[in-house]
């Protein structure tokens, strides 16, 4: 599997702030075999690929690559909570203990809501951070406000 790591921030994150791929510890339910940051002429179109899973209208990718938050997180929360519901009333007794049954989907539908290969580093410091399905990206947005705004720092390909 392959997906992409991004560390996101309220604020400008200088270069020297950038996580280092070989520090990135592994949220629940993460996997990491090994990451490469991804060069500086890949940034603009991983950033484009990210405003393209994040929900629809949620975020517009501004010309200096920075992302504003353009709110809509109460009508997502519906959706999310709608989501667990239906992957719930889908368990019943006959499918229970079904290896890739509807437990799993359950669980995956709780930790990464958005449905993404792509991590999420949010909370970071001393070039340490911790890489986060879509779940906990998505607490952080609750934060937010319209018009905030969220930079980036590394941009990483990360690989099981």
């Amino acid at each position: 599997m392959h997906g992409t790591i991004y560390q996101l921030g309220t604020s400008p994150i200088n270069e020297d702030e950038y996580m280092n791929p070989e520090t990135i510890s592994e949220g629940e339910s993460v996997c990491i075999g090994y990451a490469d940051e991804i060069a500086e002429a890949e940034r603009k179109s991983q950033m484009e690929e990210l405003v393209e899973i994040l929900p629809k209208g949620m975020f517009t990718l501004n010309n200096d690559l920075t992302l504003t938050y353009n709110g809509g997180i109460n009508e997502w929360r519906h959706h999310y909570a709608r989501l667990i519901r239906e992957r719930a009333e889908a368990i019943d007794t006959d499918n229970v203990t079904e290896w890739t049954g509807p437990v799993y989907q359950l669980q995956k539908a709780i930790i990464n809501p958005l449905d993404t290969d792509s991590l999420f580093i949010t909370d970071f410091g001393s070039n340490f951070g911790t890489a986060e399905h879509s779940a906990e990206f998505m607490r952080f947005v609750e934060r937010l406000t319209p018009g905030n705004k969220l930079y980036a720092g590394m941009i990483a390909d990360y690989y099981l």
